[in-house]
Protein backbone atom coordinates (compact mmCIF):
# COMPACT_ATOMS: atom_id res chain seq x y z
CA UNK A 1 0.00 0.00 0.00
CA UNK A 2 1.12 3.54 -0.58
CA UNK A 3 2.53 5.56 2.03
CA UNK A 4 2.94 9.14 3.21
CA UNK A 5 6.24 9.85 2.04
CA UNK A 6 5.66 9.46 -1.88
CA UNK A 7 8.91 9.88 -4.38
CA UNK A 8 8.52 11.91 -7.43
CA UNK A 9 12.16 9.96 -8.23
CA UNK A 10 11.38 6.66 -8.35
CA UNK A 11 13.91 4.85 -4.70
CA UNK A 12 15.56 2.35 -7.58
CA UNK A 13 17.15 5.83 -8.82
CA UNK A 14 18.20 7.16 -5.72
CA UNK A 15 19.81 4.04 -4.53
CA UNK A 16 22.83 4.72 -6.93
CA UNK A 17 23.38 8.07 -5.51
CA UNK A 18 23.98 7.29 -1.93
CA UNK A 19 27.08 7.87 0.31
CA UNK A 20 28.55 4.47 0.76
CA UNK A 21 28.96 4.45 4.30
CA UNK A 22 26.41 2.40 4.48
CA UNK A 23 23.79 4.89 6.55
CA UNK A 24 21.19 4.86 3.61
CA UNK A 25 22.13 8.67 3.13
CA UNK A 26 22.25 11.00 -0.17
CA UNK A 27 23.64 14.25 -0.70
CA UNK A 28 20.82 16.90 -1.31
CA UNK A 29 21.41 20.37 -2.73
CA UNK A 30 18.48 23.24 -2.04
CA UNK A 31 18.42 26.02 -4.22
CA UNK A 32 18.34 28.53 -1.31
CA UNK A 33 21.58 26.85 -0.18
CA UNK A 34 25.19 26.33 -0.71
CA UNK A 35 25.72 23.48 0.91
CA UNK A 36 24.19 20.17 0.22
CA UNK A 37 23.10 18.04 3.57
CA UNK A 38 22.59 14.60 3.88
CA UNK A 39 19.01 13.03 3.74
CA UNK A 40 17.47 9.70 4.14
CA UNK A 41 16.94 7.98 0.99
CA UNK A 42 13.23 7.50 2.12
CA UNK A 43 13.14 11.59 2.37
CA UNK A 44 14.83 12.53 -0.65
CA UNK A 45 13.14 13.66 -3.94
CA UNK A 46 9.87 12.92 -1.53
CA UNK A 47 6.70 14.93 -0.72
CA UNK A 48 3.48 13.83 1.73
CA UNK A 49 0.99 12.39 -0.35
CA UNK A 50 2.39 14.02 -3.72
CA UNK A 51 0.23 11.69 -5.58
CA UNK A 52 -2.60 10.26 -3.58
CA UNK A 53 -3.91 10.07 -0.19
CA UNK A 54 -4.97 6.80 1.48
CA UNK A 55 -8.12 5.25 0.07
CA UNK A 56 -10.75 3.70 1.99
CA UNK A 57 -11.87 1.34 -0.72
CA UNK A 58 -10.84 -1.69 -2.36
CA UNK A 59 -9.95 0.45 -5.03
CA UNK A 60 -5.67 1.03 -5.66
CA UNK A 61 -4.72 4.74 -5.11
CA UNK A 62 -2.57 6.43 -7.47
CA UNK A 63 0.28 5.90 -5.71
CA UNK A 64 -0.38 2.45 -5.53
CA UNK A 65 -0.66 2.03 -9.09
CA UNK A 66 3.25 4.00 -9.95
CA UNK A 67 4.58 1.61 -6.82
CA UNK A 68 3.26 -1.48 -8.77
CA UNK A 69 4.13 -0.17 -12.06
CA UNK A 70 8.01 0.91 -10.81
CA UNK A 71 8.28 -2.81 -9.97
CA UNK A 72 8.37 -3.96 -13.47
CA UNK A 73 10.30 -0.86 -14.56
CA UNK A 74 13.38 -1.08 -12.06
CA UNK A 75 13.89 -3.97 -14.43
CA UNK A 76 14.31 -2.14 -17.14
CA UNK A 77 16.83 0.27 -15.75
CA UNK A 78 18.56 -2.65 -14.54
CA UNK A 79 18.84 -3.87 -17.64
CA UNK A 80 20.19 -0.37 -19.19
CA UNK A 81 22.74 0.57 -16.14
CA UNK A 82 23.74 -3.14 -17.29
CA UNK A 83 24.91 -1.99 -20.77
CA UNK A 84 28.35 -1.19 -21.35
CA UNK A 85 29.88 2.18 -22.20
CA UNK A 86 29.29 3.17 -25.74
CA UNK A 87 27.15 0.56 -26.70
CA UNK A 88 23.49 1.30 -28.31
CA UNK A 89 20.31 1.09 -25.85
CA UNK A 90 17.51 -0.43 -26.90
CA UNK A 91 15.08 2.51 -28.32
CA UNK A 92 11.74 0.47 -27.02
CA UNK A 93 13.43 -0.02 -23.52
CA UNK A 94 14.76 3.29 -22.77
CA UNK A 95 11.81 5.14 -23.94
CA UNK A 96 9.68 3.46 -21.45
CA UNK A 97 11.67 4.83 -18.87
CA UNK A 98 12.11 8.08 -20.01
CA UNK A 99 8.45 8.62 -20.87
CA UNK A 100 7.13 7.63 -17.10
CA UNK A 101 10.33 9.98 -15.55
CA UNK A 102 9.06 13.08 -17.66
CA UNK A 103 5.17 12.49 -17.25
CA UNK A 104 5.78 11.88 -13.43
CA UNK A 105 8.06 14.46 -12.58
CA UNK A 106 7.62 17.42 -9.85
CA UNK A 107 8.84 19.84 -12.09
CA UNK A 108 6.48 19.44 -14.76
CA UNK A 109 3.67 20.46 -11.67
CA UNK A 110 5.00 23.14 -11.24
CA UNK A 111 4.88 24.02 -14.94
CA UNK A 112 1.49 23.81 -14.93
CA UNK A 113 0.90 26.08 -11.69
CA UNK A 114 3.03 28.73 -13.34
CA UNK A 115 1.19 28.26 -16.53
CA UNK A 116 -2.14 28.97 -14.94
CA UNK A 117 -1.20 31.37 -12.55
CA UNK A 118 0.06 33.53 -15.80
CA UNK A 119 -3.61 32.76 -17.95
CA UNK A 120 -5.19 34.21 -14.79
CA UNK A 121 -3.06 37.03 -14.37
CA UNK A 122 -3.28 38.09 -17.89
CA UNK A 123 -6.81 37.89 -17.35
CA UNK A 124 -6.84 40.36 -14.86
CA UNK A 125 -4.85 43.06 -16.36
CA UNK A 126 -6.51 42.88 -19.36
CA UNK A 127 -10.00 43.40 -17.00
CA UNK A 128 -8.66 45.98 -15.08
CA UNK A 129 -8.26 48.05 -17.39
CA UNK A 130 -10.66 51.20 -17.57
CA UNK A 131 -12.81 51.06 -20.54
CA UNK A 132 -10.86 48.16 -22.17
CA UNK A 133 -13.53 45.94 -23.05
CA UNK A 134 -15.36 49.45 -24.34
CA UNK A 135 -12.59 50.07 -26.80
CA UNK A 136 -12.91 46.79 -28.43
CA UNK A 137 -16.21 47.31 -29.89
CA UNK A 138 -15.31 51.42 -30.99
CA UNK A 139 -14.57 49.94 -34.47
CA UNK A 140 -17.63 48.87 -34.71
CA UNK A 141 -19.79 52.02 -34.41
CA UNK A 142 -22.43 51.63 -37.01
CA UNK A 143 -21.77 47.51 -38.43
CA UNK A 144 -21.82 44.30 -37.01
CA UNK A 145 -18.62 43.11 -36.54
CA UNK A 146 -18.15 40.22 -39.30
CA UNK A 147 -17.57 37.49 -36.18
CA UNK A 148 -20.30 38.48 -34.15
CA UNK A 149 -23.20 38.29 -37.29
CA UNK A 150 -21.30 34.47 -38.34
CA UNK A 151 -21.95 33.61 -34.69
CA UNK A 152 -25.98 34.75 -34.49
CA UNK A 153 -26.38 33.00 -37.97
CA UNK A 154 -24.66 29.80 -37.33
CA UNK A 155 -26.51 29.86 -34.48
CA UNK A 156 -30.16 30.39 -36.31
CA UNK A 157 -28.99 27.88 -38.11
CA UNK A 158 -28.21 25.14 -35.81
CA UNK A 159 -31.68 25.38 -33.93
CA UNK A 160 -33.68 26.82 -36.74
CA UNK A 161 -34.92 30.10 -34.68
CA UNK A 162 -35.73 31.81 -37.52
CA UNK A 163 -38.53 29.84 -38.30
CA UNK A 164 -39.72 30.54 -34.62
CA UNK A 165 -38.92 34.77 -34.83
CA UNK A 166 -39.45 35.35 -38.53
CA UNK A 167 -36.26 37.19 -38.09
CA UNK A 168 -33.55 36.84 -40.30
CA UNK A 169 -30.10 35.80 -38.86
CA UNK A 170 -28.79 39.32 -39.79
CA UNK A 171 -31.34 41.57 -38.53
CA UNK A 172 -31.03 39.28 -35.31
CA UNK A 173 -27.35 40.20 -35.05
CA UNK A 174 -27.67 43.82 -36.02
CA UNK A 175 -30.85 43.76 -33.15
CA UNK A 176 -28.49 41.95 -30.65
CA UNK A 177 -25.12 43.47 -31.49
CA UNK A 178 -26.35 47.27 -30.69
CA UNK A 179 -28.68 46.22 -27.44
CA UNK A 180 -25.29 44.77 -25.89
CA UNK A 181 -23.79 48.23 -27.39
CA UNK A 182 -26.46 50.08 -25.63
CA UNK A 183 -25.77 48.34 -22.59
CA UNK A 184 -22.32 47.48 -22.46
CA UNK A 185 -21.03 50.14 -19.57
CA UNK A 186 -22.97 48.61 -17.36
CA UNK A 187 -21.86 45.00 -18.42
CA UNK A 188 -18.44 46.15 -18.23
CA UNK A 189 -19.18 47.61 -14.74
CA UNK A 190 -20.00 44.05 -13.75
CA UNK A 191 -17.43 42.70 -15.17
CA UNK A 192 -14.58 45.05 -13.53
CA UNK A 193 -16.35 44.42 -10.07
CA UNK A 194 -16.53 40.31 -11.02
CA UNK A 195 -13.59 39.28 -12.78
CA UNK A 196 -11.11 40.32 -10.48
CA UNK A 197 -12.36 38.77 -7.82
CA UNK A 198 -13.03 36.05 -9.75
CA UNK A 199 -9.06 36.00 -10.50
CA UNK A 200 -8.15 36.47 -7.42
CA UNK A 201 -9.89 32.93 -6.43
CA UNK A 202 -8.75 31.32 -9.05
CA UNK A 203 -5.12 32.21 -8.19
CA UNK A 204 -5.26 30.84 -4.69
CA UNK A 205 -6.89 27.73 -6.49
CA UNK A 206 -3.54 27.24 -9.12
CA UNK A 207 -1.84 24.55 -6.48
CA UNK A 208 -5.15 22.65 -6.30
CA UNK A 209 -5.09 22.79 -10.20
CA UNK A 210 -1.95 21.66 -11.58
CA UNK A 211 -2.33 18.75 -8.71
CA UNK A 212 -5.50 17.19 -9.88
CA UNK A 213 -4.49 17.67 -13.79
CA UNK A 214 -1.29 15.73 -12.92
CA UNK A 215 -2.73 13.31 -11.31
CA UNK A 216 -5.62 12.74 -13.84
CA UNK A 217 -3.02 12.64 -16.71
CA UNK A 218 -1.01 10.24 -14.38
CA UNK A 219 -4.08 7.65 -14.00
CA UNK A 220 -4.75 7.86 -17.84
CA UNK A 221 -0.90 6.75 -18.60
CA UNK A 222 2.33 6.30 -16.88
CA UNK A 223 4.28 6.21 -19.56
CA UNK A 224 2.04 7.60 -22.81
CA UNK A 225 2.60 5.65 -25.82
CA UNK A 226 2.14 8.84 -28.09
CA UNK A 227 5.90 10.02 -25.88
CA UNK A 228 7.06 6.54 -26.30
CA UNK A 229 6.59 6.45 -29.94
CA UNK A 230 8.35 9.88 -30.19
CA UNK A 231 11.09 8.70 -28.30
CA UNK A 232 12.13 5.80 -30.01
CA UNK A 233 12.68 7.15 -33.34
CA UNK A 234 16.23 8.52 -31.37
CA UNK A 235 19.38 6.96 -31.27
CA UNK A 236 20.28 6.07 -27.71
CA UNK A 237 23.79 5.40 -26.52
CA UNK A 238 25.63 5.08 -22.67
CA UNK A 239 28.55 7.39 -22.76
CA UNK A 240 30.99 8.19 -20.16
CA UNK A 241 30.30 11.09 -17.46
CA UNK A 242 32.92 13.16 -17.24
CA UNK A 243 33.55 13.22 -13.60
CA UNK A 244 33.38 10.88 -10.60
CA UNK A 245 30.29 12.96 -9.15
CA UNK A 246 26.90 13.82 -10.46
CA UNK A 247 23.96 15.67 -9.64
CA UNK A 248 20.52 13.95 -10.07
CA UNK A 249 18.24 16.32 -11.29
CA UNK A 250 14.43 16.57 -11.55
CA UNK A 251 14.83 15.66 -15.57
CA UNK A 252 15.77 12.66 -17.25
CA UNK A 253 17.17 13.25 -20.63
CA UNK A 254 20.22 14.61 -22.04
CA UNK A 255 20.30 15.06 -25.77
CA UNK A 256 22.80 15.60 -28.40
CA UNK A 257 20.95 16.47 -31.68
CA UNK A 258 22.70 16.78 -35.32
CA UNK A 259 21.16 18.88 -37.83
CA UNK A 260 22.89 20.53 -41.06
CA UNK A 261 25.83 18.96 -40.25
CA UNK A 262 26.12 20.44 -36.40
CA UNK A 263 25.61 19.57 -33.14
CA UNK A 264 23.41 21.09 -31.24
Amino acid sequence: MSGKKQHFIPKHFLKEFVVPDGNDKLWMFRRESAKPVAVFISNAAAIRYFYSKPTNSNIPSLDDLITKYENQLKFYVEDVRAIHRGEIIPPQLISEIAAHLMIRSAHIRDIFELCFSEIITSIEKFTSRDGVMFECFKAHRHSVPLKFEEMVTNHFKLHRLNQSTHLSPKAAARILYFAIREDFDILNDIASDTIPLLSHLLQGECDRISRTTHTRVLKRELAPNSWKTRLEVFNWKVIKFPTENAVLPDCVVIARIKTAGRHI
